[in-house]
């Protein structure tokens, strides 16, 4: 399973999709507002669609989860929100703790309760464990209450003497290995009753583990032997798994857990989900996971005849696919078989290069059939060397492509010296590859954030702009990158007071993110505003109202994300408040 960042939905309710299985439909869930037939597409072959776009295919909450270590201090421990911020200060608010260990914070009473004992059913009073300090009187049965996750961890970090200070350091494995070690200790392989809809059979005995093949790898295993140190001192004698049961604990996380993100698509934490697990990749996926708090959501972004056939991906599908395969091989022990992993035409069709005939229009693959006269020009589409030239360009940067992300993400690197580069790159790129080439479209992409980061919302507006005809190419009508990229483009061009564009973008990217993230969500619902407002402006003489410049100026920094790490929860907190106010 993924690691890290790509989504986010649902909630006690399903408001982000309609959950359409038949053998479940007597559960009584809130279904969101019917969508227009013409909204999703028809199953062309005719056959039986169980799922259609948008529909909730699975869901589910942790049987395991942890917050990333580096956010302990910004985020609930328990629902991964962000953290009150105090007016006086401007800081997160770090006062509700747990007063035994003091190592996690919550953003309410009831997290931190719910956190220590997990209520079940109707509530009666309940006396504490006598060996442990409770943060709070619980209420509820014994029949009615679990033990919650903390209550595992609390004695624990006493007997390993880890404060919070120490929390923060230690690797994002340690809290996942050791809720894994606590639960399989008290016998609890399987999802508790409800966590997962529909119902899944599914234990932790039925993960694959690839441990013979970790065994392999010297750098795995030096950070298994970091991880039993770390956890040595927190658990008996007893509770401590031997070295075979150790690796075979920890390649059951590492290969099915997924990362988990906030409505805006930032990572704040990792979890197993016994069910999910069960859906295996494809590169040409027809689904999409998304969170809510630590809820996890599988909705169809395509007609899906069976849950047994919903794909989702584990990696990103614009590097080139040895890049995939060796990902694939290396992370998670499997070979991709899909068309975009096996097909050599395929992937040429998705990165063509521009014809010869300046004046024509056409894509030309980027394989041996450019050799051939244009299709529509019917003139030399290529030659030898303009093709050899141009496969050399794409392969070099879509290897690259992550390497000039991290250049971006690192503060050493002068922000107009990065600009300066792309711009030389897009200009080599603008003249040999055509405007559908993937390669092309995230170029310009990270031509956008750069330049939007800096404050220059009508060069951001025509590099997004310039983006979109890839990404529609790549990416499936309803797939959540391709809405994002659209809401992006919708929100730079309301910046930079092009109205009446901002108004076909966003109305685009609301239809697009009702059906992939659901009605009700903050992206959702900026869109729809700002829609509003863009709608208004461009009938009338503009008055900017200064909200909701800020507004599309703080969801716009969220989802470029270009060094705003620090500022990301604050970012967020700031979206829902204005949100909450519009």
């Amino acid at each position: 399973m993924e690691t890290q960042n790509n989504c986010g939905i649902a909630g006690d309710d399903y408001r982000a999709g309609r959950f359409c299985n038949a053998k479940h439909k007597e559960n009584h869930l809130e279904k969101e507002t019917p969508r227009s037939s013409s909204e999703i597409p028809a199953n062309a072959s005719g056959s039986h669609t169980e799922f259609n776009p948008g529909d909730v295919i699975m869901s589910s909450f942790p049987w395991t989860y942890t917050i990333l270590p580096e956010l302990m201090e910004k985020l609930c421990y328990r629902c991964l929100k962000s953290l009150p911020i105090l007016l006086s200060t401007a800081e997160f608010d770090l006062s509700l703790t747990c007063p035994t260990c003091n190592v996690p914070v919550y953003c309410s009473e009831k997290c931190r309760t719910e956190d220590w004992m997990e209520p079940v059913g109707d509530e009666v009073s309940i006396a504490p464990h006598s060996h442990l300090k409770m943060p709070v009187e619980i209420t509820g049965s014994a029949s009615s209450c679990l033990i919650g996750r903390h209550q595992q961890e609390c004695n624990a970090l006493l007997q390993a003497s880890y404060d919070r200070k120490a929390a923060l350091d230690l690797p994002v494995d340690f809290f996942l290995m050791m809720g894994a070690i606590k639960k399989l200790g008290r016998k609890e392989p399987a999802d508790r009753f409800g966590q997962c809809i529909p119902p899944t059979t599914r234990t932790f005995d039925s993960l694959l583990c690839h441990s013979e093949e970790f065994a392999l790898s010297e750098d795995r295993m030096l950070y298994v032997d970091l991880l039993k140190e770390k956890l040595q001192p927190c658990l008996s004698a007893a509770e401590m798994p031997n070295d075979r049961e150790f690796l075979r604990i920890f390649g059951c996380l590492q290969i099915n857990c997924f990362g988990i993100r906030s409505p805006f698509l930032i990572g704040v934490g990792e979890g197993l989900y016994l069910g999910p697990s069960v859906i295996d990749h494809s590169c040409e996926k027809n689904a999409v996971f998304l969170f809510q708090g630590t809820q996890i959501l599988i909705k169809a972004i395509a007609p899906i005849a069976s849950l047994s056939e919903a794909r989702i991906s584990y990696t990103e599908l614009f590097v080139p696919m040895g890049v995939r395969n060796r990902r694939f091989k290396n992370g998670y022990y499997f070979e991709c078989s899909c068309r975009l992993c096996c097909d050599e035409k395929l992937f040429a069709d998705f990165y063509p290069m521009k014809c010869a005939t300046s004046t024509c229009t056409a894509a030309i693959p980027l394989d041996q059939r450019s050799l051939l006269n244009c299709l529509d020009c019917n003139h030399p589409a290529a030659s030898e060397e303009s093709l050899a030239a141009a496969r050399l360009f794409v392969r070099r940067y879509l290897e690259g492509i992550e390497e000039m992300d991290d250049r971006i993400k690192l503060p050493e690197w002068d922000m107009p010296d990065i600009v300066a580069d792309f711009r030389n790159v897009e200009r080599r790129a603008e003249k040999i590859l055509h405007p559908t080439n993937l390669l092309l479209g995230m170029i310009l992409d990270r031509h956008a954030r750069l330049v939007g980061s800096l404050g220059d919302n009508e060069k951001a507006f025509d590099y997004f702009r310039k983006s979109l005809p890839a990404f529609r190419i790549f990416f499936k009508p309803f797939d959540t990158k391709l809405a994002v990229q659209i809401l992006m483009t919708g929100l730079s061009a309301y910046l930079a007071g092009a109205y009446r564009e901002a108004c076909a973008f966003l109305r685009e990217a609301s239809e697009k993110l009702i059906i992939s993230d659901g009605a009700g969500r903050p992206l959702v619902d900026a869109s729809l505003i700002l829609l509003g407002v863009s709608s208004v402006e461009n009938s009338t003489q503009p008055v900017v109202d200064l909200k909701f410049t800020f507004l599309a100026k703080t969801l716009l920094s969220l989802l470029t994300n270009i060094r705003i790490e620090r500022l990301s929860h604050i970012y967020e907190q700031q979206v829902q408040v204005l949100l909450a106010s519009s």
